[in-house]
């Protein structure tokens, strides 16, 4: 369906061209229906001079007034049309993104699922970040960033305490969106947000949004665009709503690295375990145990040492590379 004319004056000259239009008619077909009862048909002058300018002038005032209800009707019409279309493609938005986060995700394929959407509603100019809080490093982190000023936007990494005190206090500590429509117009409070930002030279609209989930903060998503308006708090309602998934699937995702990483502990610890029951040598235990640490925390080389003070320290295993020797003491 066309969309109605959204012009007022097109509704007003249009009633008032109906208005004189049939005006006219009605008196001609007066003039008609005189001759017809056989009585002289007054000429064109006497038409227009018969004319009742009150009656015109009523007709004309009530045809403006009936286009001006019809130009407010149209308008009502209209808005509600577009705001139906809204809410379908939101409501579309939030299926499809249920739809793709069911089952089991691991962080990335979430961040994924929940920037893709973010981007239709807010459009494409708009670049997307999302970071994870790390429990074990006390910091953020980037788990994805897209559009077309990735890369640039925020650090990889960063801790609560770095960020901007307004976004701190708001989103951090509040658990509260930060939306900033236009930046330009925002003075001293965008230099502060803008000086603990790497890269802030070509935002010109800002949000920050908290993840939260059962009251836990599980991550917080940066988005900025490089126009001005393009990031409002009408348009950043749907991001919020669409984080309000995300946040669940992000704490379950969490939960779960949680319990495979204490899962992967407790087997370790069970296999150093029955190392030492199986062996009664106690350099061939401590071999054992170095290598498994070695393997489980990812790293190159572990060293362990012993001795009762700092300077009786003896290095008693190093594993380097999948191998395991026993070292003199450390002089």
């Amino acid at each position: 369906m066309a969309r109605f004319p959204r012009s007022l004056r097109l509704y007003v000259a249009a009633s008032t061209i109906y208005a004189a239009s049939v005006f006219l008619a009605v008196r001609v077909i007066y003039g008609l229906e005189l001759g017809r009862a056989g009585l002289r048909m007054p000429d064109p002058e006497a038409v227009l001079s018969s004319i009742d300018t009150v009656s015109f002038i009523t007709w004309l005032g009530l045809s403006v007034i009936g286009g001006v209800v019809l130009y407010r009707v149209a308008t009502a019409l209209q808005g509600a049309r577009d705001e139906s279309g809204l809410r379908e493609t939101e409501i579309g938005s939030i299926f499809a993104l249920g739809q793709g986060l069911s089952g089991s995700l691991d962080l990335v394929d979430i961040a994924k699922e929940f920037i893709s959407a973010a981007q239709r509603s807010l459009g494409p100019s708009v670049t997307v970040a999302l970071f994870v809080y790390d429990d074990v490093v006390e910091a953020f982190r980037t788990v994805l960033e897209a559009g077309p000023n990735r890369g640039t936007f925020v650090a990889e990494s960063f801790s609560a305490t770095a960020l901007p005190a307004a976004i701190r206090t708001r989103v951090i500590d509040h658990h509260q969106p930060l939306v900033l429509p236009d930046t330009t117009s925002r003075g001293e409070q965008w230099e502060r947000i803008a000086a603990g930002l790497p890269h802030p030279e070509w935002i010109r609209s800002f949000a920050t949004l908290p993840l939260v989930t059962h009251e836990r903060l599980v991550g917080v998503v940066f988005s900025g665009s490089d126009a001005a308006q393009a990031i409002t708090a009408d348009r950043v309602q749907m991001t919020v709503i669409l984080g309000q998934f995300v946040a669940g699937a992000l704490g379950t995702a969490l939960s779960l690295r949680d319990a495979e990483a204490r899962a992967d502990r407790e087997a370790l610890i069970t296999r150093i375990t029955q190392r030492a029951r199986a062996s009664l040598d106690p350099d061939e235990v401590l071999r054992a145990t170095v290598e498994e640490l070695g393997r489980a925390m990812h790293v190159t080389a572990v060293v362990a040492a012993s001795g009762t003070t700092p300077a009786d320290l003896r290095v008693a295993a190093v594993w380097s590379s999948g191998s395991t020797t026993q070292r003199r003491p450390w002089r």
